[in-house]
C-alpha cells in the first residue's frame, strides 16, 4: 500500500491521552518561564551588550554616549531584574506543587489495575484543576495535594482537629478544607449530570513529606487529612461500596470528560 499519495490524512488515535500527574502546573511554570521572565531575561542581556558595545567604542576613541547608554541600561535593566525577582517566589511555588502533585502521583500509580482500580491525574475545569482522584469498589476518593516548604529547625508537623488544618502551627492562607470539600462537589454534580448516579465520594488532602497529627477523633465520612503513603491503607480498610459496573461508569465517565475537555 503507497502512503505517496495527496490524499487527506488524520491521526489514528480517537481519544486523547489522560493527564499526567501536575500537568497542569506544569503548563503554569512553562507559561511563566517563557512568556513572563523569558523577555525579560532577553532585555538584560540586550542591554548588556548595548552597553558594553558603548564602553568599546569609548576605548577605542570612537564618538561613545556611554554615560547615556549606562543610564539606559540601570533604568531597563533594572526593571527586568525587578520582575525577575518578583515571578521568581512565584516560578519556586509553582515548582514545589508540582514535584508534590508528581510524588503523590507516582504513590497512587501503584493502585492502579489492583482490584479495579482506577487512578486519574489533573482533571481540568475552567478555573481550577483536581490533582487526582481514585475510582474503587471502595468509592471514590478525590486528592487534594498541599506541597509546603518546611521549617529547617524544630519538628514541623500537620495538625488537623476535625475543624481546621494547622502546618507547622500555622493557619495556611487558603483553607485547603474549604478547598477540597468545594471539589468533592463538583466532582460528585459532575458525575451525577452524566450518570444521573450519585456516586458516594470522600475528598483526601495529602501532604507529601509531612507527619500528619490528628489532634481529635473525627465522625466525618467526606474528609481525610493523612501523609499521602497512607492513601492505600485507608482505602483497603473501607467497606466495598461500588458494584464492578458502577466502577466502570464513574470511571468511563471521568475518563471521557478528560479527553473531550479541550476539544
Amino acid at each position: 500500500m503507497s502512503f505517496n499519495g495527496k490524499k487527506e490524512k488524520r491521526s489514528p488515535l480517537k481519544d486523547k491521552p489522560l493527564h499526567n500527574p501536575g500537568e497542569s502546573l506544569q503548563q503554569e511554570i512553562n507559561r511563566l518561564l517563557y512568556e513572563d521572565l523569558a523577555p525579560h531575561v532577553y532585555q538584560i542581556i540586550f542591554v548588556i551588550i548595548i552597553v558594553a558595545w558603548e564602553w568599546w567604542r569609548a576605548y577605542w576613541k570612537t564618538p561613545p554616549q556611554p554615560v547615556l547608554m549606562t543610564i539606559f541600561g540601570i533604568l531597563f535593566g533594572g526593571y527586568s531584574i525587578y520582575k525577575i525577582v518578583v515571578y521568581f517566589p512565584q516560578l519556586r511555588n509553582l515548582w514545589l506543587g508540582a514535584e508534590g502533585e508528581k510524588l503523590v502521583g507516582q504513590e497512587l500509580n501503584l493502585l492502579q489495575g489492583r482490584d479495579g482500580y482506577h487512578v486519574f491525574h489533573d482533571i481540568p475545569s475552567k478555573d481550577f484543576n483536581v490533582d487526582h482522584v481514585i475510582i474503587s469498589n471502595r468509592g471514590i476518593y478525590l486528592i487534594e495535594t498541599k506541597t509546603f516548604s518546611k521549617s529547617i529547625r524544630g519538628n514541623p508537623k500537620i495538625t488537623y482537629d476535625g475543624e481546621q488544618i494547622l502546618v507547622d502551627g500555622q493557619r495556611p492562607e487558603r483553607d485547603p478544607i474549604r478547598q477540597a470539600l468545594a471539589l468533592r462537589q463538583w466532582l460528585i454534580k459532575l458525575l451525577e449530570d452524566r450518570t444521573s448516579r450519585r456516586f458516594p465520594v470522600r475528598a483526601v488532602i495529602v501532604f507529601p513529606g509531612w507527619f500528619v497529627e490528628k489532634t481529635k477523633p473525627t465522625k466525618r465520612d467526606d474528609l481525610w487529612v493523612l501523609n499521602p503513603k497512607g492513601v492505600p491503607k485507608f482505602i483497603e480498610n473501607e467497606p466495598v461500596l461500588l458494584k464492578p459496573e458502577d466502577v466502570a461508569l464513574a470511571s468511563f465517565t471521568l475518563s471521557s470528560y478528560i479527553q473531550k475537555y479541550d476539544e
